[in-house]
């Protein structure tokens, strides 16, 4: 038995690619910021550096906050999780940019292992398609047209 609630939010959860994306089943991507944001634009801007990556459509792309329990569960993968001045940007843009590259990078991956073709191949597809899910067919591929099945890393 499945309380409601429980169901809406599994429902509702999405596909975490890595620990800085969430591609959700409704076309959006969350992407998670250990930083607040407190006026300077470090949350908007943090996540601005993710969605370059994945060259996500902006309008479809929110942030989720991390917990520091999060970030201890996550052997501090986010770094440290505070906000003061301009330090919250220029401290984590490195780190971010890779996160934001590796999540590029397994979308890729579980797209070319999806249509069995080549990374290659399946970076030339727009990332936009990547970090919706990726519908089965690849373009580039012969014959068929698309089970429909949605690609995602694990």
């Amino acid at each position: 038995m499945q309380l409601p609630l429980v169901a809406a939010a599994e429902k509702d959860a999405g596909e975490q690619v890595n620990i800085w994306v969430v591609v959700k089943r409704d076309d959006t991507c969350v992407i998670r910021i250990a930083r607040s944001e407190m006026g300077q634009g470090t949350r908007t801007g943090l996540a601005q550096l993710v969605a370059e990556e994945l060259e996500c459509d902006w309008k479809k792309v929110s942030t989720e906050s991390i917990t520091a329990g999060q970030n201890l569960a996550a052997k501090r993968a986010w770094g440290e999780m505070g906000t003061g001045g301009s330090r919250g940007i220029r401290i984590s843009q490195d780190y971010v940019r890779r996160g934001g590259a590796a999540a590029r990078m397994m979308l890729l991956q579980a797209a070319a292992n999806e249509w069995n073709v080549p990374v290659k191949r399946a970076d030339g597809v727009e990332r936009r398609h990547l970090a919706r899910g990726v519908q089965a067919q690849h373009p580039l591929r012969q014959g068929g047209s698309g089970g429909g099945k949605t690609s995602t890393a694990q």
